[in-house]
Formats: C-alpha cells, structure tokens, sequence
C-alpha cells in the first residue's frame, strides 16, 4: 500500500501549509477487488437470477 502525508489540520493555512502531517497508508484499487471466492458466490448469484428471470418471462409469455 502506497503512503501518502495527510494534512491533520482542521482548517489548513492559506498558503497550503500545515501545522500537524502524517503518512498514512492510501488504498490502491487492488485492494477493493473480490477475493476468488466472493467472486464465485457473486457469479453463481448472478447466473442464478438471470434463470429465473428467463424461466418467468418464458412461463408467463403468451403463446403465438
């Protein structure tokens, strides 16, 4: 994870200066990104449902 130095004023001067600074841990977007099993549970949930959704446009679909 990268470190960047944070501001931890309240209110910040207005030369862009600050009192008190800290290097805090920023977060990439790898780290937002499903492990393999919740990509599983997610897909079998979306396969899942696209079923149903055909199964009841097809039940309540009249025939020609």
């Amino acid at each position: 994870m990268p470190r960047v130095l944070a501001c931890l004023d309240e209110t910040p001067a207005q030369d862009g200066s600050c009192a008190y600074q800290a290097w805090v841990d920023q977060a990439s977007f790898s780290d937002f990104l499903p492990t393999h099993e919740q990509a599983n549970a997610v897909g079998v949930a979306f396969l899942g449902a696209l079923v149903v959704v055909a199964f009841v446009k097809r039940a309540f679909k009249p025939q020609r």
